[in-house]
């Protein structure tokens, strides 16, 4: 379990285990059906980057 949230913990996104790795995982072996687990398209973080003014920020 400890290797699991290690690898799920990671800040950088691109080190980070994806999930669809972490369900593969030793840990979730019991729970783990791959012809039931749907995979969501990647998290779109490009909004990160815009350089807006706080109350711009605030009414989005």
């Amino acid at each position: 379990a400890v290797d699991l949230l290690e690898k799920m913990l990671v800040l950088d996104t691109d080190k980070r285990i994806t999930a669809s790795k972490a369900l593969a995982h030793p840990y979730f072996a019991q729970y783990h059906d791959p012809d039931d687990e749907p995979e969501a398209d990647p998290y779109d973080q490009s909004f990160e980057s815009r350089e807006l003014e706080i109350e711009e920020w605030k009414s989005k």
